[in-house]
């Protein structure tokens, strides 16, 4: 299957544009449907998986899952368990997910040491020229001033 081109390329302007929209979306009514995943989410979704074992935390433990969960779901105005399923999603555990998800997890999984490094702190660098702080969205992978992330 081929990927489109802004998940497993984004530029710099389409990371920054992405968590743009992720401040500007307004909070769901009670009862509705969440918005889509916007491909920035997504990427922020499969890096935490990286420190959260998502298999830990089930319907009804959610809200015990760790950073840098609760400030994901918090930024997009999601419950922690989006951001846990968005995990499964990605690295294909739940079925039901998103039209890519399963190959852009896989994708992702086989960047180098150096192309993932360079992406999550693309992706950081991004929500960090928004002013969104290391509070909002922490440097949970410990790379955003450098060195590389071995997976």
């Amino acid at each position: 299957m081929k990927l489109p081109r802004e998940l497993t390329h984004p530029t710099s302007f389409e990371l920054r544009e992405g968590w743009r929209q992720v401040l500007s979306r307004p909070a769901p009514d009670p009862g509705k449907r969440q918005k889509a995943f916007v491909p920035v989410e997504t990427l922020a979704a499969y890096f935490a998986s990286k420190v959260v074992n998502h298999r830990s935390y089930g319907g009804s433990t959610a809200h015990a899952a760790p950073t840098p969960v609760p400030q994901l779901a918090k930024l997009g105005g999601r419950p922690r368990s989006s951001i846990l399923a968005k995990m499964a999603n990605l690295d294909m555990s739940r079925v039901n997910g998103a039209k890519h998800d399963g190959a852009w997890g896989s994708y992702l999984d086989a960047l180098s040491t150096e192309e993932f490094s360079d992406l999550y702190r693309r992706m950081i660098g991004a929500a960090r020229s928004l002013n969104i702080d290391a509070f909002d969205l922490p440097d949970f992978l410990a790379l955003e001033v450098g060195g590389t992330w071995s997976h």
